[in-house]
């Protein structure tokens, strides 16, 4: 299986690096991942999110796993703020693809790049005030016939401003757009 990769072969990869059974559980990683969490040399097979990083981030980290799995898309991007000992901001571009071991069990990939810091971002989060009110609804959990008698707009416009939203955000789906928005943009 996809997760009896030789360590040799994950430590060779760069990039933060783990996969993941579809609970969540770390089934591999390599060292740029446990040197990302500040763990060194902790063995973090066995583990979830909540059980080495705080409670908000752990949370992001569930619910994006479980977006994935209920997607038709098999794969999820976002970034995730991460405040460091030292204060400072560290923006973390987070990649999850959905995947088969050899008996076929799903496995979430993750990969994580420190140096796509915001400049990608805020090139992809530039909503007109519009778009922003579209969002906004969209997170809420409205429809899109909702969304149009909300904004007194027709179904068709709401259409128009999902497509554009997709685009900059760079997501497929409502799914992806609404995550996007509540991890990325702070909507509620």
């Amino acid at each position: 299986p996809s997760s009896a990769l030789p360590q040799a072969t994950l430590d060779s990869i760069q990039n933060p690096f783990a996969i993941k059974s579809q609970c969540g559980v770390i089934l591999s990683c390599n060292q740029a991942f446990k040197d990302l969490n500040s763990l060194g040399t902790t063995n973090l097979v066995g583990l979830t999110a909540h059980d080495f990083l705080p409670q908000k981030e752990a949370d992001i980290h569930t619910q994006s796993d479980m977006a994935l799995m209920s997607s038709d898309d098999r794969r999820l991007d976002y970034y995730i703020a991460r405040t460091k000992s030292d204060g400072s901001k560290l923006s973390l571009y987070v990649h999850k693809s959905l995947s088969q071991n050899e008996q076929g069990e799903p496995e979430i990939l993750v990969v994580i790049n420190k140096t796509m810091q915001s400049h990608n971002a805020h090139n992809n989060f530039l909503l007109s005030p519009r778009e922003s009110s579209v969002l906004e609804l969209l997170v809420r959990g409205n429809s899109q016939k909702q969304i149009a008698i909300a904004l007194g707009i027709s179904h068709h416009t709401v259409a128009d401003y999902l497509k554009a939203i997709y685009t900059k955000l760079g997501v497929n789906s409502r799914t992806q757009a609404q995550l996007k928005g509540i991890l990325d943009l702070g909507l509620r």
